[in-house]
C-alpha cells in the first residue's frame, strides 16, 4: 500500500468518525427535547430572568433545559423546564386563528 493511499484512507476514517459523532450528538439533543434545538432565538435563553443572556445560559439550552410542546386546538404552548428536577422555568403560549400567518 502506498503512503499516499494510507493517509487518504486515514482522513476518510477520521471524517466518518467525526460525522458519526455529530449525528449521535444531534440525535441525543432531539431525544432529550433540548431547548437549544427547539427553534428559539438566543435572546430568549435568559433562564435566570436577570435580563441578560450569557454564554453559560446558551450552553444550558443544549444540556440542561428541555422543552415540552402541547397543542390544544389553535393554542400551542411550550413549557421550558430544567432536565434535572423538572422545575418549570417558563411557559410560552401562542394562539393562531385560521388564515393567520405563522
Amino acid at each position: 500500500m502506498s503512503p499516499a493511499r494510507n493517509s487518504s484512507s486515514r482522513r476518510v476514517r477520521v471524517w466518518l468518525a467525526l460525522s458519526s459523532l455529530l449525528l449521535i450528538a444531534l440525535a441525543w439533543l432531539y431525544f432529550t427535547d433540548a431547548a437549544g434545538i427547539s427553534g428559539m432565538r438566543s435572546e430568549q435563553m435568559d433562564w435566570d430572568g436577570d435580563g441578560t443572556v450569557t454564554g453559560g445560559e446558551i450552553a444550558q439550552a443544549f444540556y440542561a433545559v428541555s422543552v415540552r410542546k402541547n397543542e390544544d386546538g389553535p393554542r400551542t404552548c411550550k413549557t421550558y423546564y430544567w432536565r434535572r428536577g423538572g422545575e418549570t422555568i417558563r411557559v410560552e403560549c401562542k394562539t393562531t386563528f385560521a388564515g393567520d400567518p405563522e
